[in-house]
């Protein structure tokens, strides 16, 4: 019994030393940002923030965002819609397709196994804290996930699109302001959606 406390106490140790990845300190209680960045506690590959917004507004500043950089919205699959059909409780998910025609037919032309990850998406959700995240997989990573490394520096110049889009939209949470109530028609609300996804379709 004594051996297995000792064992016990010597993994807490442990974990506590490494609880903060690639040796950085935890983050000031406050730390002003104009985002908070979760990458280091996430998987390789994939970027997360925490937006100070409801769902709804993150998803439209973001698709105005993304049009204005140049990175049309494609299609849009909203995941609590879907659970409500299948009579299944979910928080606000919605998962957005987006992209530049000419980047990514170029991407794709030079690995095709690149069509599995293009166009870009961001997922935004609701957490169990009831917090907007947005989570997308960092266009870099893709270079070494497929071993092809001609389009590295497009990629990487994704990788900054990216991160200013998101910074663009995500406000830090101390100073996010309470959403104000909106009622949204919601023929009016899928009828605007229609036209989006028209006009970005015939982008393409």
């Amino acid at each position: 019994m004594l051996r297995f406390l000792v064992c016990l106490f010597a993994c807490l140790v442990s974990i506590s030393a490494h609880a903060w990845p690639n040796g950085s300190s935890a983050p000031a209680a406050g730390q002003a940002s104009s985002f908070l960045d979760l990458g280091d506690e996430l998987p390789t590959g994939l970027r997360e923030v925490i937006s100070g917004k409801a769902v709804s507004i993150t998803v439209d500043e973001l698709v105005d965002a993304l049009d204005r950089h140049g990175m049309p919205l494609i299609a849009e699959l909203d995941y609590a819609e879907r659970a409500w059909y299948a009579q299944r409780g979910m928080k606000p998910a919605r998962l957005l397709v987006f992209g530049n025609p000419r980047t990514v037919v170029a991407l794709v032309n030079e690995e095709k196994r690149l069509g599995l990850e293009l166009p870009l998406r961001f997922m935004v959700y609701e957490d169990e804290a009831g917090h907007t995240r947005i989570t997308w997989n960092a266009p870099s990573w893709l270079s070494g996930r497929h071993d092809v490394y001609g389009p590295a520096v497009l990629l990487e110049r994704l990788d900054a699109i990216l991160e200013e889009v998101v910074e663009e939209v995500a406000t830090p949470i101390e100073a996010a302001p309470a959403p104000a109530p909106r009622r949204v028609d919601p023929i009016e609300e899928r009828e605007r959606r229609r036209n989006i996804l028209t006009a970005a379709v015939e982008r393409w």
